[in-house]
């Protein structure tokens, strides 16, 4: 039986997630995207079963709180179809929340997926069932060192843990696949960084 702890989730690739503690021995670790519930994402505080194993510190299960029922996310390549309890029924431009993206194994190459993460991602504009969204990386990503994305100054006040860009990629996702909300940019950024017309 391994040490029940409570972990922040770091990352989120392929098939594993990455975690940190403040619990002394158990600084970090990772474990699979399979055992985690549905809805959590980056920067989430979840307890968690560790074990200590030749590779480093291995997080073997979700301890849910005693009388919840758990639904485990679906595997990495596969889409999220069901909404999070906690997502705004009426969702809206400028708001952010959670998504799982795909990522390119080969930067400038959109033919060339090497798997995908969930992450926050921008809402700029709603279609029906889509929502056109364009992913948020952070400020020191090969997104805002090549260009390719924009400042949030106010990223504190969007709900945002660090300093953060916007990608110009848009994005389609169906409405139902969006995890939980994040917070919402204040409105000096909406006139900068959300456009009237989403190409």
């Amino acid at each position: 039986m391994g040490t029940i702890i409570r972990v922040e989730i770091t990352e989120m690739a392929g098939r594993r997630w990455r975690w940190t503690s403040e619990t002394d021995g158990f600084r970090e670790g990772s474990g699979k995207l399979s055992d985690l519930p549905d809805g959590v994402g980056i920067g989430d505080r979840i307890p968690v079963e560790v074990a200590r194993t030749r590779s480093g510190n291995v997080a073997t299960r979700f301890v849910p709180p005693p009388g919840t029922r758990v639904q485990h996310s679906p595997p990495d390549d596969a889409a999220v179809s069901r909404p999070h309890p906690g997502m705004k029924r009426g969702l809206s431009v400028g708001d952010i929340v959670t998504a799982r993206v795909r990522f390119s194994a080969k930067p400038g190459r959109p033919d060339c997926w090497r798997g995908s993460k969930r992450r926050p991602v921008l809402v700029v504009a709603i279609d029906g069932h889509s929502a056109h969204v364009r992913p948020i990386h952070d400020s020191n990503s090969f997104v805002r060192r090549e260009g390719m994305g924009r400042r949030i100054r106010r990223w504190r006040e969007a709900g945002l843990r660090k300093p953060s860009v916007v990608s110009s990629r848009v994005i389609d996702l169906d409405r139902s696949s969006l995890g939980r909300v994040v917070g919402r940019l204040h409105d000096a950024d909406m006139r900068r960084l959300v456009p009237t017309k989403v190409p």
